[in-house]
């Protein structure tokens, strides 16, 4: 019994960590996604004509 509930435990956490690290990653694509759009965008909003 006291495996069982180690074992449901474990795949538990090991999914948080999963999901967790997963997004960090999609987190850190969409950011580094706006900061180049920003880039092209930031000259045009920023100069005065």
């Amino acid at each position: 019994m006291g495996s069982a509930i180690i074992a449901a435990l474990g795949v538990h956490a090991a999914a948080a960590a999963a999901y967790g690290t997963a997004g960090r990653v999609i987190q850190r694509h969409n950011l580094a996604a706006w900061d180049t759009a920003w880039a092209e965008t930031a000259p045009r909003w920023t100069t005065s004509p």
